[in-house]
Protein backbone atom coordinates (compact mmCIF):
# COMPACT_ATOMS: atom_id res chain seq x y z
CA UNK A 1 0.00 0.00 0.00
CA UNK A 2 1.26 3.47 -0.62
CA UNK A 3 2.12 5.13 2.59
CA UNK A 4 1.03 8.64 1.08
CA UNK A 5 -2.46 7.69 0.01
CA UNK A 6 -4.89 8.72 2.94
CA UNK A 7 -7.95 6.87 3.38
CA UNK A 8 -10.00 6.00 6.41
CA UNK A 9 -9.27 2.09 5.18
CA UNK A 10 -5.94 2.61 5.46
CA UNK A 11 -5.19 4.38 9.04
CA UNK A 12 -3.86 1.44 10.62
CA UNK A 13 -1.13 1.13 7.50
CA UNK A 14 -0.05 4.90 8.34
CA UNK A 15 0.02 4.74 12.19
CA UNK A 16 3.27 2.66 11.64
CA UNK A 17 5.44 5.03 10.85
CA UNK A 18 3.65 7.51 9.52
CA UNK A 19 4.00 10.29 12.45
CA UNK A 20 4.66 14.19 11.55
CA UNK A 21 6.76 16.05 14.27
CA UNK A 22 4.93 19.41 14.60
CA UNK A 23 6.91 22.84 15.30
CA UNK A 24 5.95 24.03 18.44
CA UNK A 25 7.36 27.85 17.45
CA UNK A 26 6.19 29.41 14.33
CA UNK A 27 8.00 31.69 11.75
CA UNK A 28 9.38 34.71 13.18
CA UNK A 29 11.32 37.84 11.72
CA UNK A 30 14.90 35.99 11.77
CA UNK A 31 17.13 39.00 10.70
CA UNK A 32 17.14 42.32 9.66
CA UNK A 33 18.35 41.62 5.96
CA UNK A 34 16.34 40.75 3.04
CA UNK A 35 18.60 38.52 1.35
CA UNK A 36 17.83 39.74 -2.38
CA UNK A 37 14.50 38.47 -2.21
CA UNK A 38 12.73 42.07 -3.58
CA UNK A 39 10.99 42.26 0.21
CA UNK A 40 10.97 45.91 1.23
CA UNK A 41 12.27 46.08 4.74
CA UNK A 42 9.87 48.95 5.11
CA UNK A 43 5.82 49.03 5.97
CA UNK A 44 5.17 50.35 2.61
CA UNK A 45 1.36 50.47 1.00
CA UNK A 46 -1.40 48.59 1.58
CA UNK A 47 -3.04 48.78 -2.15
CA UNK A 48 -6.44 49.81 -0.20
CA UNK A 49 -8.65 52.63 -1.25
CA UNK A 50 -8.15 55.50 1.40
CA UNK A 51 -11.66 56.16 3.40
CA UNK A 52 -12.74 56.45 7.20
CA UNK A 53 -15.23 55.11 8.90
CA UNK A 54 -17.37 51.65 8.93
CA UNK A 55 -15.90 47.85 10.83
CA UNK A 56 -13.65 45.22 9.66
CA UNK A 57 -14.79 41.98 10.05
CA UNK A 58 -12.18 38.90 9.56
CA UNK A 59 -13.45 35.47 9.81
CA UNK A 60 -14.38 32.01 7.97
CA UNK A 61 -17.69 32.23 6.25
CA UNK A 62 -19.65 30.60 8.50
CA UNK A 63 -23.04 30.25 6.77
CA UNK A 64 -25.38 31.81 3.80
CA UNK A 65 -28.54 34.17 3.57
CA UNK A 66 -26.13 37.42 2.77
CA UNK A 67 -22.77 35.70 4.40
CA UNK A 68 -22.36 35.42 8.55
CA UNK A 69 -19.10 35.83 9.87
CA UNK A 70 -18.32 35.96 13.31
CA UNK A 71 -21.90 35.24 14.17
CA UNK A 72 -21.91 38.97 12.18
CA UNK A 73 -24.65 38.59 9.42
CA UNK A 74 -23.69 40.83 6.50
CA UNK A 75 -25.71 42.00 3.59
CA UNK A 76 -24.35 41.98 0.17
CA UNK A 77 -25.44 44.53 -2.17
CA UNK A 78 -24.84 44.50 -5.69
CA UNK A 79 -22.23 47.84 -5.31
CA UNK A 80 -20.34 45.73 -2.89
CA UNK A 81 -17.11 45.12 -4.07
CA UNK A 82 -15.68 41.16 -3.77
CA UNK A 83 -12.17 39.63 -4.46
CA UNK A 84 -11.08 36.13 -4.16
CA UNK A 85 -6.93 36.09 -3.68
CA UNK A 86 -6.58 39.19 -5.24
CA UNK A 87 -8.85 39.08 -7.95
CA UNK A 88 -12.32 39.86 -8.90
CA UNK A 89 -15.08 37.36 -8.10
CA UNK A 90 -18.57 36.91 -7.61
CA UNK A 91 -20.76 36.13 -4.63
CA UNK A 92 -21.20 32.96 -5.98
CA UNK A 93 -17.75 31.67 -5.27
CA UNK A 94 -18.05 32.68 -1.70
CA UNK A 95 -17.64 29.33 0.08
CA UNK A 96 -18.06 28.01 3.25
CA UNK A 97 -14.84 28.16 5.13
CA UNK A 98 -13.44 30.58 3.20
CA UNK A 99 -11.30 33.34 5.36
CA UNK A 100 -12.92 37.19 4.53
CA UNK A 101 -11.75 40.51 5.40
CA UNK A 102 -14.86 42.36 5.15
CA UNK A 103 -15.44 46.19 5.12
CA UNK A 104 -19.70 46.85 6.26
CA UNK A 105 -21.57 49.82 7.64
CA UNK A 106 -23.46 49.40 10.43
CA UNK A 107 -27.29 50.89 10.27
CA UNK A 108 -29.00 52.27 13.10
CA UNK A 109 -30.91 48.61 13.31
CA UNK A 110 -27.61 47.08 14.12
CA UNK A 111 -27.47 45.33 10.43
CA UNK A 112 -24.22 45.21 8.12
CA UNK A 113 -23.86 45.90 5.12
CA UNK A 114 -20.97 45.13 2.75
CA UNK A 115 -19.06 47.54 0.82
CA UNK A 116 -15.86 45.44 0.09
CA UNK A 117 -15.40 41.08 0.34
CA UNK A 118 -11.75 40.09 0.17
CA UNK A 119 -11.80 36.41 0.20
CA UNK A 120 -8.58 34.08 0.52
CA UNK A 121 -7.17 30.35 0.83
CA UNK A 122 -4.78 30.04 2.91
CA UNK A 123 -2.92 27.88 0.65
CA UNK A 124 -3.15 26.23 -2.48
CA UNK A 125 -0.40 23.66 -3.80
CA UNK A 126 0.89 20.01 -3.72
CA UNK A 127 0.69 17.53 -0.77
CA UNK A 128 4.15 16.49 0.26
CA UNK A 129 3.81 14.57 3.23
CA UNK A 130 0.84 12.50 4.85
CA UNK A 131 0.88 11.43 8.64
CA UNK A 132 -0.72 11.36 11.78
CA UNK A 133 -0.01 13.04 14.89
CA UNK A 134 -2.30 12.84 18.20
CA UNK A 135 -5.02 11.40 16.54
CA UNK A 136 -5.23 13.87 14.30
CA UNK A 137 -4.38 13.64 10.22
CA UNK A 138 -1.88 15.96 8.84
CA UNK A 139 -0.63 17.60 5.73
CA UNK A 140 2.36 19.38 4.61
CA UNK A 141 1.65 21.60 1.73
CA UNK A 142 4.77 23.69 -0.17
CA UNK A 143 6.37 23.06 3.77
CA UNK A 144 3.45 24.03 5.36
CA UNK A 145 1.54 21.45 8.49
CA UNK A 146 -1.79 21.56 7.57
CA UNK A 147 -4.08 20.09 10.69
CA UNK A 148 -7.43 18.08 9.19
CA UNK A 149 -10.93 19.29 10.98
CA UNK A 150 -11.73 16.10 13.36
CA UNK A 151 -15.51 16.26 11.51
CA UNK A 152 -13.77 14.97 7.87
CA UNK A 153 -15.35 11.53 7.52
CA UNK A 154 -14.13 10.22 4.05
CA UNK A 155 -10.93 11.40 2.55
CA UNK A 156 -8.59 10.41 -0.21
CA UNK A 157 -5.64 11.90 -0.94
CA UNK A 158 -2.17 11.23 -2.18
CA UNK A 159 1.13 12.64 -2.33
CA UNK A 160 1.66 15.36 -4.81
CA UNK A 161 -1.93 15.99 -5.20
CA UNK A 162 -2.94 19.13 -5.72
CA UNK A 163 -5.35 20.76 -2.82
CA UNK A 164 -7.02 24.34 -1.68
CA UNK A 165 -6.77 24.92 1.67
CA UNK A 166 -8.87 27.43 3.90
CA UNK A 167 -8.32 27.89 7.75
CA UNK A 168 -7.13 29.68 10.57
CA UNK A 169 -3.02 29.83 11.22
CA UNK A 170 -2.03 29.24 15.07
CA UNK A 171 0.83 30.96 17.15
CA UNK A 172 3.16 28.17 15.26
CA UNK A 173 2.18 29.07 11.67
CA UNK A 174 0.23 25.90 11.34
CA UNK A 175 -3.27 25.92 9.53
CA UNK A 176 -5.96 24.56 11.66
CA UNK A 177 -8.00 23.65 8.46
CA UNK A 178 -11.70 24.32 7.80
CA UNK A 179 -11.90 22.42 4.63
CA UNK A 180 -9.33 21.01 1.88
CA UNK A 181 -10.15 20.12 -1.48
CA UNK A 182 -8.32 18.57 -4.48
CA UNK A 183 -8.39 21.40 -7.15
CA UNK A 184 -6.85 20.86 -10.94
CA UNK A 185 -5.14 24.16 -10.69
CA UNK A 186 -1.47 24.15 -11.05
CA UNK A 187 -1.24 27.79 -9.47
CA UNK A 188 -0.06 27.85 -6.09
CA UNK A 189 -1.39 30.82 -3.59
CA UNK A 190 -0.20 31.67 -0.20
CA UNK A 191 -1.78 33.94 2.17
CA UNK A 192 -0.13 35.23 5.85
CA UNK A 193 2.39 37.32 6.90
CA UNK A 194 5.48 38.53 5.05
CA UNK A 195 8.76 38.68 6.92
CA UNK A 196 12.23 40.20 6.39
CA UNK A 197 13.79 36.58 5.55
CA UNK A 198 12.03 36.09 2.29
CA UNK A 199 9.05 34.41 2.89
CA UNK A 200 5.36 34.97 3.75
CA UNK A 201 3.71 32.86 6.15
CA UNK A 202 6.97 30.61 6.44
CA UNK A 203 7.15 29.85 2.48
CA UNK A 204 9.82 30.61 0.47
CA UNK A 205 9.31 33.51 -2.55
CA UNK A 206 11.08 35.29 -5.36
CA UNK A 207 9.58 38.08 -6.90
CA UNK A 208 8.83 38.70 -10.40
CA UNK A 209 10.03 42.17 -12.10
CA UNK A 210 7.17 44.32 -10.98
CA UNK A 211 5.90 42.53 -7.70
CA UNK A 212 6.80 44.30 -4.61
CA UNK A 213 5.86 42.93 -1.32
CA UNK A 214 6.75 44.74 2.32
CA UNK A 215 8.07 42.85 5.43
CA UNK A 216 5.68 43.50 8.82
CA UNK A 217 2.31 43.37 6.55
CA UNK A 218 0.48 40.61 5.23
CA UNK A 219 0.25 39.40 1.52
CA UNK A 220 -1.86 36.84 -0.50
CA UNK A 221 0.80 35.57 -3.55
CA UNK A 222 0.03 33.59 -6.57
CA UNK A 223 2.53 32.04 -8.76
CA UNK A 224 4.69 29.08 -9.94
CA UNK A 225 6.74 26.89 -7.92
CA UNK A 226 10.60 27.03 -8.67
CA UNK A 227 12.29 23.61 -9.60
CA UNK A 228 14.36 22.88 -6.35
CA UNK A 229 14.94 20.84 -3.27
CA UNK A 230 12.97 22.89 -1.53
CA UNK A 231 10.71 24.74 -4.44
CA UNK A 232 10.19 28.66 -3.98
CA UNK A 233 7.18 30.36 -5.20
CA UNK A 234 8.15 32.53 -7.71
CA UNK A 235 5.57 35.18 -7.26
CA UNK A 236 3.30 37.11 -10.50
CA UNK A 237 0.63 38.34 -8.13
CA UNK A 238 0.80 40.04 -5.13
CA UNK A 239 -2.00 41.77 -2.93
CA UNK A 240 -1.08 43.13 0.12
CA UNK A 241 -3.03 43.97 4.00
CA UNK A 242 -2.13 45.76 6.69
CA UNK A 243 -0.43 42.95 9.29
CA UNK A 244 -3.76 44.12 11.61
CA UNK A 245 -5.55 42.53 8.35
CA UNK A 246 -7.34 45.74 8.29
CA UNK A 247 -5.62 49.59 8.03
CA UNK A 248 -6.72 51.35 12.00
CA UNK A 249 -6.43 54.95 9.95
CA UNK A 250 -9.50 54.12 7.65
CA UNK A 251 -11.87 52.45 9.90
CA UNK A 252 -13.86 52.78 13.40
CA UNK A 253 -13.34 49.42 14.53
CA UNK A 254 -13.13 45.11 13.99
CA UNK A 255 -14.69 41.94 14.61
CA UNK A 256 -11.57 39.91 14.61
CA UNK A 257 -11.43 35.66 14.89
CA UNK A 258 -8.67 33.68 15.64
CA UNK A 259 -7.10 31.27 17.95
CA UNK A 260 -6.09 31.44 21.44
CA UNK A 261 -2.49 30.84 22.09
CA UNK A 262 0.30 30.07 24.90
CA UNK A 263 -0.17 33.14 26.93
CA UNK A 264 -3.26 34.10 28.60
CA UNK A 265 -4.75 37.38 27.24
CA UNK A 266 -3.84 36.72 23.43
CA UNK A 267 -5.96 36.55 20.68
CA UNK A 268 -3.96 35.11 17.32
CA UNK A 269 -5.29 36.39 14.35
CA UNK A 270 -3.98 34.42 11.32
CA UNK A 271 -0.93 34.25 13.32
CA UNK A 272 -0.64 37.64 14.42
CA UNK A 273 -0.95 38.42 18.09
CA UNK A 274 -3.61 40.44 19.48
CA UNK A 275 -4.14 41.41 23.00
CA UNK A 276 -7.48 40.42 24.17
CA UNK A 277 -8.53 40.10 27.98
CA UNK A 278 -10.30 37.38 29.17
CA UNK A 279 -8.69 34.46 26.72
CA UNK A 280 -7.85 31.59 28.26
CA UNK A 281 -4.72 30.30 26.54
CA UNK A 282 -4.24 26.84 24.60
CA UNK A 283 -0.75 25.53 23.67
CA UNK A 284 -1.53 23.29 21.59
CA UNK A 285 -4.73 24.30 19.42
CA UNK A 286 -4.68 21.46 17.28
CA UNK A 287 -7.01 19.66 19.76
CA UNK A 288 -10.28 21.74 19.01
CA UNK A 289 -9.19 22.98 15.85
CA UNK A 290 -11.40 25.71 14.33
CA UNK A 291 -13.87 24.83 16.84
CA UNK A 292 -12.44 26.41 19.33
CA UNK A 293 -11.91 30.01 17.46
CA UNK A 294 -12.97 32.72 18.93
CA UNK A 295 -13.25 35.96 18.39
CA UNK A 296 -12.98 40.01 19.70
CA UNK A 297 -14.24 43.23 19.04
CA UNK A 298 -11.71 46.00 18.62
CA UNK A 299 -12.10 49.89 19.01
CA UNK A 300 -8.90 51.80 16.36
CA UNK A 301 -7.03 54.57 17.89
CA UNK A 302 -4.27 56.03 15.42
CA UNK A 303 -3.08 52.92 14.63
CA UNK A 304 -3.64 50.82 18.44
CA UNK A 305 -6.08 48.54 18.35
CA UNK A 306 -8.02 48.28 21.62
CA UNK A 307 -10.08 45.25 22.90
CA UNK A 308 -13.79 46.15 23.54
CA UNK A 309 -14.71 43.24 26.02
CA UNK A 310 -13.29 39.59 26.14
CA UNK A 311 -13.62 36.91 23.99
CA UNK A 312 -16.74 35.45 22.21
CA UNK A 313 -17.34 31.71 20.79
CA UNK A 314 -18.94 31.24 17.76
CA UNK A 315 -22.04 29.96 18.72
CA UNK A 316 -22.88 26.26 17.80
CA UNK A 317 -22.79 24.33 15.50
CA UNK A 318 -19.09 26.15 14.48
CA UNK A 319 -18.57 23.50 11.68
CA UNK A 320 -18.17 21.43 9.58
CA UNK A 321 -17.11 23.68 6.33
CA UNK A 322 -17.05 20.92 4.17
CA UNK A 323 -20.80 20.74 3.14
CA UNK A 324 -21.70 21.24 -0.66
CA UNK A 325 -20.60 24.80 -2.34
CA UNK A 326 -22.64 27.12 -0.91
CA UNK A 327 -24.75 24.64 1.77
CA UNK A 328 -24.49 26.02 5.31
CA UNK A 329 -26.23 24.04 7.73
CA UNK A 330 -29.43 26.23 7.62
CA UNK A 331 -31.00 28.20 5.21
CA UNK A 332 -30.27 31.64 7.34
CA UNK A 333 -27.80 30.78 9.73
CA UNK A 334 -26.46 27.54 11.82
CA UNK A 335 -29.48 27.07 14.18
CA UNK A 336 -28.30 27.39 17.73
CA UNK A 337 -31.01 28.98 19.97
CA UNK A 338 -33.29 26.06 20.71
CA UNK A 339 -34.71 23.19 18.60
CA UNK A 340 -37.41 24.65 17.32
CA UNK A 341 -35.34 26.98 15.19
CA UNK A 342 -33.64 24.45 13.54
CA UNK A 343 -34.87 23.47 9.77
CA UNK A 344 -35.01 20.19 8.01
CA UNK A 345 -31.48 20.72 6.74
CA UNK A 346 -30.02 21.57 10.19
CA UNK A 347 -30.88 18.24 11.68
CA UNK A 348 -29.27 16.10 8.55
CA UNK A 349 -25.56 14.91 9.96
CA UNK A 350 -22.80 16.80 8.41
CA UNK A 351 -20.85 14.85 5.88
CA UNK A 352 -17.56 15.82 4.66
CA UNK A 353 -16.41 15.55 0.45
CA UNK A 354 -14.76 12.42 -0.55
CA UNK A 355 -11.39 13.26 -1.98
CA UNK A 356 -11.09 10.54 -4.63
CA UNK A 357 -9.99 10.86 -7.51
CA UNK A 358 -13.28 10.61 -8.84
CA UNK A 359 -15.10 13.21 -6.92
CA UNK A 360 -14.85 17.06 -8.51
CA UNK A 361 -15.85 18.91 -5.16
CA UNK A 362 -16.32 22.77 -5.03
CA UNK A 363 -14.54 25.05 -7.80
CA UNK A 364 -11.25 26.29 -6.93
CA UNK A 365 -12.43 29.51 -8.18
CA UNK A 366 -9.38 30.02 -10.23
CA UNK A 367 -9.51 29.36 -13.95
Amino acid sequence: MNRDRLTRRSTLTLLAGSALTLPTHGWGQGGSGIGGTGIDAGIGGTGLDSGIGGTGIYGLIEGFSSIWVNDVRIEIPNTATITLNGRPASESELSLGQTVAVEAVQAADGTFTASRIDATFALLGPISQIGKSQGLWILKVLGQYVILPSFTETMTLRSGDWVVVTGLRDHRGIIQAANVQQTTSREAIVTGPVTRNGRVAGVPVVLLDGVQLYANTRATVRGYLSQEAEPRLVVREAVTRPRTIFDPTRLKGAVLSGLPGEQDGTLYVDGVSFSLPGTQSRKDPSLAGVEGRIHGRFAFSGRDARPLGGPSSPKRPRAPFAGRKRDGPGRDRPAHRSKSHQTPQSKRPHRAPSFGRNSKGPRSGLN
